[in-house]
């Protein structure tokens, strides 16, 4: 497993909470966990519900999302319940209660999958997911509720390229050759391509001579290698492509024999 952390980048679709302490904007207040020194605030006096929503990072698309969870750092000084933990994607919109008192603490919100499609979550509701908190005044008691830092953390499972391996080339001629590999597992996605690439020089690609086989399943494959030279040593490898990359098996050495001339005897 892997993981990706995305912070506030700009101003979500709500942006309520009235008081705001060393920053420019609160989504910049919101960007680390930096205690009194920046964050947002919602005054003793103010008997209201506040929300701030965020938008975030973007993030790429690495792998296969397992879950989702929303962070936030928040205070709520002298009383309990003042404080919820806020989500928004497309038409889901939630607060989620969390329990934070006198000094800040880390509260979470879980999702393991997508909470508008109740599927695995893609990196396009990732990027479309704000994030915030909400905080509660509670009008005529003294005390401030603040949130000093929003994140979310992104755990996936990283996609892959095939894995291949490269046996000993065989059937060697002053100018064939038939190349043998195993394709052992496609990896995050379907075989486009494979086949063998050699050359003169060790390590070959597909930047250097090879067969083109199309796509590919799990076993062992055998490829044509045409166009050689007699009395040359090859470097040759076993290749397969998915759309996540291209791998190569291990580099394996073949040399050519001498081509036969027949002999005629003349009488």
């Amino acid at each position: 497993m892997a993981t990706l952390t995305l912070a506030p980048n700009g101003p979500g679709d709500e942006t309520s909470i009235p008081t705001l302490v060393g920053a420019a904007t609160h989504w910049q207040a919101n960007l680390t966990n930096d205690g009194d020194v920046s964050y947002s605030q919602v005054d003793y006096n103010d008997a209201n519900w506040r929300r701030n929503l965020y938008a975030l990072e973007d993030g790429s698309d690495l792998g296969t999302i397992t879950t989702v969870v929303v962070y936030a750092r928040i205070r709520t000084v002298g009383i309990t319940g003042a404080a919820k933990l806020s989500t928004k994607l497309g038409t889901f919109s939630e607060d989620y209660s969390v329990t934070a008192y006198d000094n800040y603490a880390s509260c979470a919100r879980d999702f393991s999958t997508s909470p508008v499609t109740g599927v695995a979550w893609t990196w396009t509701e990732v990027a479309a997911l704000q994030a915030g908190c909400t905080l509660y005044g509670h009008g005529g008691v003294s005390y401030h509720q603040r949130c000093t830092q929003i994140w979310v953390v992104v755990t996936y499972t990283s996609y892959t390229p095939p894995t291949v391996t490269t046996q000993d080339s065989t059937r060697i001629t002053a100018t064939t050759a038939t190349g043998n590999g195993t394709i052992v597992s496609l990896g995050s996605a379907a075989v486009t391509q494979h086949g063998h690439v050699w050359s003169l020089n060790a390590d070959p690609t597909t930047a250097d001579s090879k067969t083109e086989n199309g796509s590919g399943s799990v076993g062992a494959f055998t490829s044509a290698i045409t166009g050689l030279t007699e009395v040359t040593q090859y470097h040759t490898r076993a290749y397969a492509t998915n759309v996540h990359g291209t791998s190569y098996g291990e580099d394996v050495t073949f040399t050519t024999p001498e081509a036969w001339i027949p002999q005629v005897m003349i009488i």
